[in-house]
């Protein structure tokens, strides 16, 4: 079961769940090989406009 609905922020939250639940250490390239295996990607911040952020825009 995950610590909340949403599921974990970090790998690192992932690594320190693992560990805590099963007693196993994973070292941080561990977890994101495993996590790639398994075919889940953190999430991501999307990425803004530069019109958006009150940058000038460059022509």
């Amino acid at each position: 079961m995950l610590c909340t609905a949403a599921g974990f922020a970090t790998a690192q939250a992932i690594q320190s769940w693992i560990e805590a639940q099963f007693e196993v250490v994973y070292t941080r390239g561990s977890i994101h090989t495993l996590l790639a295996r398994l075919g889940i990607r953190l999430k991501r911040p999307r990425p803004r406009s530069s019109r958006q952020c009150g940058l000038p825009v460059l022509k």
